[in-house]
């Protein structure tokens, strides 16, 4: 094999076996190799924004502190939006959302989904509270942010419509998806005020009670409020 000491291809094959697995083992190393930059420069960001805000803090700065250069920065992301909003990103929702027994409502469907993906989100508390402030400091993350918010209603309501066998989502399926990400947007500002750890998933549940008072209060003419929230 090039570049391999001729003496290492006369041993037993008891020591040879690992030579004939290393090419295989290296892109395994290669792989984790880049995630432990990706994560350095992650945290590296997370620690400047925390430390100096969002909007000050500049991919030059994020790159000199994970001791890398700021082209290699831009290997794994292709701006400071994407540290705290990858363009992957993904909630995991969807596919929870189409496992649901069709005897449930799109709502309850979408509720039970969100109540058991939750746990998912509370690893990344410290991301998604830096987020919450920069969003106030720029308008490039404010329309990424709506950007991924729309995109997320969007595969909430084809998981619905999935569910139900339909060829596309109908008005039910829009509707319950957009009230779905608005209960699920407050349970979270709600989680990020609160010290951690606090679980995500019970906040979700209480907010869903909310909701479903608010709508029968109003199918009542009744007043919509029981504490401070109202839509």
């Amino acid at each position: 094999m090039p570049g391999q000491n001729p003496a290492a291809m006369t041993t037993s094959p008891a020591t040879s076996t690992p030579s004939r697995n290393l090419p295989s083992a290296a892109p395994d190393r290669r792989a984790r190799n880049r995630d432990r930059t990706r994560r350095a420069l992650a945290e590296a960001a997370m620690e400047m924004f925390a430390a100096q805000g969002y909007a000050a803090t500049t991919v030059e700065e994020i790159a000199d502190r994970a001791d890398v250069s700021p082209r290699t920065f831009f290997r794994y992301f292709e701006s400071k939006e994407d540290v705290l909003l990858p363009l992957d990103h993904h909630m995991g929702a969807a596919d929870a959302i189409r496992s649901q027994p069709t005897s449930l409502s799109d709502v309850e469907a979408l509720r039970a989904a969100l109540v058991c993906t939750a746990p998912v989100n509370e690893p990344h508390v410290a991301r998604i509270r830096t987020l919450r402030g920069a969003l106030s400091s720029s308008a490039a993350l404010r329309g990424r942010d709506f950007d991924q918010r729309n995109r997320s209603e969007d595969e909430m309501a084809w998981a619905l419509a999935d569910r139900r066998k339909l060829s596309r989502p109908d008005p039910d399926a829009r509707l319950a998806a957009v009230m779905g990400f608005a209960v699920l947007r407050v349970a979270m500002d709600r989680w990020l005020d609160l010290p951690d750890p606090t679980p995500l998933a019970p906040l979700i549940e209480e907010e869903f009670d909310r909701a479903v008072r608010i709508m029968m209060a109003h199918s009542r003419g009744a007043p919509a409020h029981r504490g401070s929230a109202t839509w």
